[in-house]
């Protein structure tokens, strides 16, 4: 599989080869939602993108056997049905504490399972962090 870079910028949603041959694509926002670069870039800006960080992922643990694009297909399609409201950047932390081990280790083994397992953890994660800042908020301004 070649490595698929995705470049975020704030221009149109238009596919291209850089002068390095790696395949890039021009996303609104890195702050965005999947469901809202669906909606206003298309099906296939959402699918550059996770098809990107999966690449990206199997290059960096380098596994002896790597996804088919048949399982890469289906994880993308369940990723974008359960985690629609993840931004890019939510896939990049959750992959970035991934390669760090942070979610365990990878024993040569990279899945639509594994993947998904990451991505409930960082969810759950990230809920609890979104909670904690509302409780400090609320506290603040109670104690005013």
């Amino acid at each position: 599989f070649p490595v698929t870079i995705i470049k975020q910028t704030t221009m149109s949603n238009e596919l291209m080869k850089s002068s390095t041959g790696e395949l890039t694509t021009h996303t609104t926002s890195n702050s965005k939602c999947l469901a809202y670069i669906r909606k206003n870039e298309g099906e296939h800006a959402v699918k550059m993108i996770l098809t990107s960080a999966i690449d990206q992922l199997q290059t960096y643990f380098s596994l002896e056997r790597v996804m088919t694009p048949y399982q890469i297909q289906m994880t993308i399609e369940i990723i974008e049905e359960t985690f629609y409201y993840f931004s890019p950047e939510d896939f990049r932390k959750c992959f970035r504490g991934a390669m760090a081990g942070k979610y365990g280790k990878v024993y040569n083994r990279l899945d639509g399972a594994v993947i998904m397992e990451w991505l409930r953890a960082y969810d759950i994660e990230k809920t609890e962090q979104a909670v904690q800042e509302q409780m400090q908020k609320k506290i603040y301004w109670m104690e005013r």
